[in-house]
């Protein structure tokens, strides 16, 4: 991967591998790392990865792709259209266009302040006209699905 990459070219700090390899060879006697780690990450990430191994991999990558199959349908009945070819889109993020109308920085903040649901509008050209909605890990069940197209068909 390094020989592949030219370090000049990788923005970033906090997750740069190549800032992390410069600190660790010119620090790393008493310093490894270039910034102070939150030792919740370490749990947090402990903890996923024993979800996974519980659930399996492959049962994962399917129940993702059950979800996302079942956010997207339940979107399109309610007129949203996704931002992109039914072939590319991802299985742990949604972006989605709402239909004619609906504005989608008002249904972002409807769902957080009446809801307590947790999703984002567009981004750059994007903002105001489109939402984005993470599916990842315990958010991909499908009760959690049914739950978010209920709040978001009682916030149209």
């Amino acid at each position: 991967m390094w020989e592949s990459t030219n370090p000049e070219t990788v923005e970033g700090w906090y997750l740069n591998l190549y800032t992390w390899a410069r600190y660790e060879t010119e620090w790393g006697e008493w310093h490894p790392t270039p910034t102070t780690i939150s030792s919740n990450l370490f749990y947090a990430f402990h903890r996923a990865l024993s979800l996974l191994k519980e659930e399996g991999l492959e049962a994962r990558i399917a129940r993702h792709a059950r979800g996302a199959a079942r956010l997207r349908a339940g979107l399109g009945e309610l007129g949203f259209q996704p931002l992109g070819p039914a072939g590319l889109l991802s299985n742990t993020v949604a972006c989605f266009s709402p239909p004619d109308g609906v504005d989608a920085n008002r249904l972002v903040r409807r769902l957080r302040d009446e809801h307590n649901i947790y999703i984002s509008g567009g981004l750059g050209p994007l903002r105001g006209k489109t939402i984005r909605i993470g599916m990842m890990g315990t958010q991909s069940d499908p009760d959690i699905m049914d739950w978010l197209l209920k709040a978001i068909r009682a916030s149209l």
